[in-house]
């Protein structure tokens, strides 16, 4: 941890395109076998589950995908669940 008066000077940056494409990845196959459960990540921030869900990663639809987390210590997940629902529920 730096001392309050040491400023870290850069940008902050964006999230790389791979990683935005990973998921979309990701929800293609789930979307192939509805229903199905899946382990899709691990070691993952607890605030994917609610991404997914609402339609932020990927270009998921709000509603199209559940999502639930196992394994919950300090903002994140040991792992990630996730399944194709299909559409608005």
């Amino acid at each position: 941890m730096t001392n309050s008066n040491d400023l870290i000077w850069e940008e902050p940056g964006v999230t790389p395109p791979s990683a935005r494409r990973e998921w979309r990845i990701t929800l293609d196959q789930l979307r192939e076998r509805p229903g199905v459960w899946a382990l899709v990540a691990t070691d993952v921030a607890t605030s994917a589950a609610n991404q997914i869900k609402r339609g932020r990663l990927g270009g998921a639809a709000p509603g199209e995908f559940e999502a639930t987390l196992r394994g919950i210590r300090n903002g994140r997940a040991d792992k990630l669940y996730a399944r194709y629902v299909g559409g608005e529920q």
